[in-house]
């Protein structure tokens, strides 16, 4: 079996920042995850967070952030963005929140 994976690069736009770099989620991966934290707070509602890096997409190809099912079930969701290649600012996540309390 073969599989080819589409290089991308990842361009820190502060490096002292702190940064929510996506990682493989599987030795597989058909995708990366952006993994945040814990131990922070969601209020109800919409929440963006700053990544602080650009992506740099192929030609021919786009990216997608998209929700784990995991995140639904609590009723935290990413609301799902389609990254253009030609995009060239910074990534955020924007995340909801749709309960009536913070997640933790």
């Amino acid at each position: 079996m073969e599989i080819e994976l589409a290089p991308l690069t990842i361009i820190l736009s502060n490096p002292v920042a702190k940064c929510l770099l996506p990682v493989p989620a599987t030795t597989w991966p058909t995708g990366l995850k952006v993994l945040v934290p814990e131990g922070g707070m969601l209020p109800p509602g919409d929440t963006t967070i700053p990544l602080n890096w650009k992506l740099r997409l192929p030609l021919g190809h786009f990216g997608l952030l998209l929700s784990l099912s995991q995140q639904a079930k609590k009723r935290v969701t990413a609301l799902d963005e389609v990254i253009d290649p030609d995009y060239q600012d910074e990534m955020n996540l924007l995340l909801h929140n749709g309960g009536k309390e913070e997640y933790v």
